[in-house]
Formats: C-alpha cells, sequence, structure tokens
C-alpha cells in the first residue's frame, strides 16, 4: 500500500495547499490560490503543473509585451506585426533622420504617453478596438497625436479617403473625395481631376457622361486600311485586313503587303491596293487594275 504523502503547506504556482478533504472516496486538496480564490485539484494535477491556479493565470497572460488570446491575436506573427507599427510611430515623431519626419515629428505629431513607453498598453488597445492583420493604424484627426482618442484600424480606402492632401467636392448637400465621388457617380477620379482644374462646373464635374474615344482611334494604322483583291484584273473582293485578305488568297500577310506596296507584282495570282477608311467602308479606291 503506498505511503501517503501530505502536500499541506505546499505551494504550486499560485496555489498554496491548505488541506485533504475527500470527494467520491478519493482525496483531493483544497487550495487557495495567490488571488484569494479556492480550487479544488488532485494531488497528480498538482505535481505534473496541469493546475497551477483558480485560472486566473489565464487571464494575466497579457502580461508585458503579450497580447491577450481575444479572437487568436496572441499568435506572434501579429505580435511582431503590432511591434513593427509600434515602432514605426514612434520613429515617424521622433527620428529626425527619417523621411516621413517632416510629416510626422515635424508638424508636432507624437506618441501619447500612455503608449509611448508601455508597448503593452498599446497591445490592449489595438485588440479591444478591432484589430486585423488587414488593417493598419490611422489617426482620426490628420493634425493630432498618435493616441487612444485620436486612433482606429482602418482599411487602405479609409486611410486614403482621411489624407491631409485629399481634395473634397461638396455637391447636393455631401462632402466626398475625389476618390469616393468617382465610384458614387461612376466617372473615373482623373476624369474628375481634369474637369475641375479645367474650372467645369461642379454640377457638369459630377453629372457629365465621360465620353469615350471612338474604337477606331485605338488601332494601329495599318489595320485602318482596306485591301482590295484583283485576280486577272478582276475586282474579286474588299477585305478589312491583310489578314483577312491573305487568307482568301492562300498567302501571307507579308506577301500582301509586299504587293500593295509595290516590292512585288503579284502573289499567287493575286494583285493587291489598300486604301484609308472607316471600319466596314468598301467604297474607296475600288477600281480595276488597268
Amino acid at each position: 500500500m503506498r505511503k501517503f504523502e501530505d502536500l499541506t503547506g505546499q505551494t504550486f504556482t499560485k496555489l498554496t495547499v491548505v488541506e485533504s478533504i475527500k470527494i467520491d472516496g478519493k482525496t483531493r486538496w483544497k487550495c487557495k490560490c495567490a488571488c484569494g480564490n479556492v480550487k479544488i485539484a488532485s494531488k497528480s494535477d498538482l505535481k505534473r503543473g496541469r493546475v497551477k491556479s483558480c485560472g486566473c493565470l489565464r487571464k494575466d497572460k497579457s502580461n508585458k509585451n503579450r497580447i491577450s488570446t481575444h479572437n487568436d491575436l496572441a499568435s506572434g506573427q501579429t505580435e511582431r506585426r503590432l511591434r513593427s507599427i509600434f515602432n514605426g510611430m514612434i520613429q515617424r515623431c521622433e527620428n529626425k533622420l527619417r523621411k516621413a519626419y517632416k510629416d510626422y515629428g515635424g508638424r508636432g505629431i507624437k506618441v501619447c504617453s500612455e503608449w509611448r513607453n508601455d508597448f503593452a498598453s498599446f497591445c490592449e488597445w489595438s485588440v479591444a478596438n478591432g484589430y486585423a492583420d488587414n488593417l493598419s493604424i490611422d489617426r482620426i484627426d490628420g493634425n493630432g497625436d498618435y493616441s487612444p482618442q485620436n486612433c482606429r484600424w482602418a482599411t487602405s480606402l479609409q486611410q486614403n479617403n482621411n489624407r491631409k492632401d485629399n481634395r473634397t467636392i461638396r455637391f447636393n448637400g455631401e462632402t466626398h473625395t475625389v476618390s469616393e465621388w468617382s465610384r458614387i457617380v461612376n466617372i473615373g477620379k482623373e476624369t474628375i481631376k481634369y474637369r475641375l482644374n479645367s474650372g467645369w462646373p461642379i454640377n457638369e464635374v459630377l453629372g457629365a457622361p465621360h465620353q469615350k474615344k471612338s474604337w477606331i482611334h485605338k488601332q494601329p494604322v495599318w489595320f485602318m486600311k482596306r485591301t482590295v483583291v484583283y485576280k486577272d484584273g478582276v475586282l474579286v473582293g474588299v477585305f478589312d485586313s491583310r489578314k483577312d485578305a491573305a487568307k482568301y488568297c492562300g498567302i501571307s500577310g507579308g506577301e500582301v503587303s509586299a504587293c500593295a506596296l509595290g516590292k512585288r507584282k503579284t502573289a499567287n495570282g493575286y494583285t493587291f491596293k489598300q486604301y484609308n477608311g472607316t471600319v466596314g467602308d468598301r467604297t474607296g479606291g475600288i477600281g480595276s487594275t488597268n
């Protein structure tokens, strides 16, 4: 028979054993946690470290430089990203050698004292205010400091709309940036900028549909040439491209061009002319080769 081991008075992490008790005929140990709560545990759980506190230890895992496990944000990768963002804020506000300093520290923007020397405090705020790996820290007031009251986690689109150099337009009682108006009225933002810089009235800037260039102006010059095909001096047909004419005659496009440019007289018994015309035109330049 095993000798009874008395654990009374022993401490296991945050638990101090007070006395042994019987539960369903089995020996259990009544422990007092360092936080003041009582915990009942078995001998094996205590000695093997499976029970270390009343449960408060898990809640304290957000110790210095650690993030709470809320929404699985305790991953090392997430903590490294937050550390990088935290250091970036300080560098922009305090390091005069950084290119961005003139837009931050040079304008009097700083990191608040609550965060400046307490990374854990910054982490706790991040977790409680919607941090996600696809978001970036954004100051609500572009002239204000990095602080809990003036910061949020935002998408790149939200950040772009909050830039200090953004141009805003007020129309029909609504105020939006150029990018936002572009999505609302379905007009390209470069078109809107061009109209504004050209002095258009606001109602026309945001109201007139964008006029696209005709399809024909986007085509290479040679593609706008009609190709006229003759066989023994008799008109065979007019084609929209050298490729179509070459396919009909069973030759290459290069042979068609050579004949049309006068570098050779015929190709497979055919002769060719080319003329400029609009798409679908079958009238200009047609005649006999004689």
